[in-house]
């Protein structure tokens, strides 16, 4: 990234002021950025259960519906349905949401957020509280495609951000 050397420069600024400190201000000092990134990781825990929460919640109201997608005043829905029409079509409906799934040869299991139908058939759709979907997410992609073989294609869906990645050979 562009901002790297400031970023290190920053770290390593932190480091010398603790490094002065006493062993007990040290001791306090690292306990506070411990808790500090503990804090932050609880809260984007959080965000993402909340998050798949209402969409399994919508999902389940759409399966109310013959699995057609119903509408919705969520901003998390629309932007759930921003990213993935584009890919999936308008043509669909939701056979499942929070599938869990296990493979007892590979030792593997999962639960997929959402299992969609479309015109090329079944989707995995796996969602993330984040602004990318990165490379490594295609593992879990992946795995669900072993769990769930009469998948097609998977759509990684970042609900922070502004491209869903389709991956159809998993």
């Amino acid at each position: 990234p562009k901002d790297a050397p400031d970023a290190l420069q920053s770290f390593v600024n932190e480091v010398n002021r603790i490094v002065a400190l006493d062993p007990k201000e040290q001791k306090q000092a690292l306990k506070n950025a411990y808790l500090a990134h503990a804090k932050y990781a609880k809260k984007r825990a959080d965000k993402g259960t909340d998050s798949h929460e209402v969409i399994s919640e919508w999902a389940l109201e759409c399966l109310e519906h013959n699995g057609e997608f119903v509408k919705s005043d969520n901003p998390i829905i629309n932007k759930f349905l921003e990213l993935t029409l584009p890919i999936i079509g308008k043509d669909v409906r939701i056979v499942a949401t929070e599938k869990h799934g296990y493979n007892k040869e590979l030792w593997i299991g999962g639960i997929t957020d959402l299992i969609i139908e479309t015109g090329e058939g079944l989707v995995i759709i796996d969602c993330k509280d984040r602004e990318k979907i990165y490379p490594k997410d295609l593992i879990q992609i992946g795995g669900y495609s072993l769990l769930f073989p009469d998948i097609k294609y998977a759509i990684g869906v970042p609900l922070e951000g502004t491209e869903a990645w389709s991956y159809h050979d998993i």
